[in-house]
């Protein structure tokens, strides 16, 4: 099934690319071709290593891998940047250039200095990024040092990722699932900028990664460091802390015969949330923006709303459980970055909703916790209308592609399926994407 989706990919995006090819005007000539080369390395790259021998497939392999790629794209994404912008902030700014200046100011203060003198004039939710890159300027103050230190966070994920996929799939698919997402191309592309996601999915992968590791070992060094990663989101992107929180005490909850470590630790994660009302309430207020009636208002008068409220919320919906669709036409170049990656994620998202599916049909208790993550953050996203925000959506990607890697390891076991279920499945992926292959085409031209 990989195999189908990753030529699929390579097919369909290049017949894209193709059918653009004569709309494309001198000024963006050069990052449509860029886009298209990130497609073909990725396609490249992922077929040529899914034919290795299965002892290929280890965590030092994927680490070496995902960072020179990582740190090869970040150096042509920069270029890029340079040429057309003057600057390397490829087509981002605003927070990347808050987030410099003010991390410049605090590089010059003491610790505790610098996190008051931030706290005075700004929320406490990007703190985090710009209290780690205060310190990287104390010694280097270069937006590159900043882009390698993200070069190794992707690594660091990646390689937790494919721990995490360890305990549920052979050592081949935990690898192909680790290295797609992460050498995808907005995951690249936020390496490049200078805006904080790469760090938060990198806490997020962490906290997951520590409460499966101390679900198995019932060590307490692994409920320390999940803790401390989950408290760290705070100073992030407060609301997704409360959302993990909620995701693994809702999954515990699922599994039948919990074990008095997980009656205990969900009792802890429930006390942590009623504790923690007030603030919960606080961040609800401010990003629902009051009541439903004023969110909504307040979206349309940022232009937000377009064709009407119902065609709104379904385009957020579809945005939510499939795409969002790529911009490959680099009319808009920051979205046009994200495309090539994006194709793949959209195929291997019907894969994602068949792996929820059979993972409730044969109680596959380990990915509950992920997967009702992904379904809280896509209804939340999809209901403040913020589906169509990649910086938003990207924090349960990963999960995504755990969720699809397992289904698709499931479904290469020989006994698992019948002979005729796997073909009817086959069938429905391959329909999937060609029907999404008009959908990006007409996304496009719309």
């Amino acid at each position: 099934m990989f195999d189908g989706i990753l030529k699929k990919t390579f097919i369909y995006g290049t017949l894209l690319y193709l059918f653009f090819i004569p709309v494309i005007k001198g000024y963006n000539e050069i990052i449509f071709a860029i886009n298209y080369f990130s497609l073909f390395m990725f396609c490249a790259v992922a077929f040529y290593l899914s034919k290795k021998d299965e002892l290929f497939f280890t965590a030092k392999h994927l680490g070496v891998i995902v960072f020179l790629y990582s740190v090869f794209h970040i150096f042509i994404y920069n270029v890029i940047s340079y040429y057309y912008n003057n600057n390397f902030f490829v087509f981002s700014e605003a927070d990347a250039l808050l987030y410099d200046y003010e991390a410049s100011r605090m590089s010059n203060m003491g610790l505790i200095n610098g996190i008051n003198y931030y706290l005075h004039r700004h929320e406490s939710e990007d703190l985090g990024i710009v209290f780690i890159l205060s310190n990287i300027y104390r010694f280097v103050e270069s937006k590159f040092a900043y882009n390698f230190y993200n070069a190794i966070i992707g690594t660091v994920v990646a390689v937790h990722i494919y721990k995490i996929c360890k305990y549920i799939m052979s050592d081949k698919n935990a690898f192909l699932c680790a290295l797609t997402y992460s050498i995808s191309s907005y995951v690249l592309w936020f390496h490049s900028s200078g805006l904080k996601e790469s760090t938060l999915v990198a806490l997020i992968v962490l906290t997951f990664y520590h409460y499966y590791n101390f679900h198995k070992n019932k060590k307490p060094y692994s409920l320390i460091l999940g803790i401390l990663c989950l408290v760290s989101i705070l100073f992030f992107r407060p609301a997704l802390m409360f959302i993990v929180v909620a995701s693994i005490a809702i999954g515990i909850l699922f599994s039948r015969k919990a074990s008095a470590g997980s009656v205990i630790l969900i009792i802890l994660l429930m006390v942590s949330v009623v504790i923690s009302f007030a603030f919960i309430n606080s961040i609800a207020d401010r990003f629902l923006l009051g009541s439903s009636e004023e969110m909504l208002a307040s979206k349309e008068s940022e232009g937000m709303i377009k064709g009407g409220v119902t065609f709104t919320y379904f385009i957020n919906v579809l945005a939510s459980t499939l795409g969002p669709l790529p911009t490959i036409l680099p009319t808009k170049p920051l979205l046009s970055f994200y495309s090539s990656g994006l194709i793949f994620k959209i195929f291997i998202s019907i894969v994602f909703w068949l792996g929820v599916i059979y993972s409730f049909k044969v109680s596959n208790k380990f990915l509950y916790p992920v997967i009702i993550f992904v379904l809280i953050e896509m209804v939340a996203l999809a209901y403040i209308l913020e589906s169509l925000e990649l910086r938003k959506s990207l924090t349960h990607f990963p999960f995504i592609f755990i969720t699809a890697f397992w289904f698709i390891d499931f479904y290469n076991r020989e006994k698992a399926l019948p002979a005729k279920k796997k073909r009817e499945i086959q069938k429905l992926v391959n329909v999937y994407m060609f029907v999404f292959l008009v959908l990006i085409a007409y996304w496009n031209f719309r």
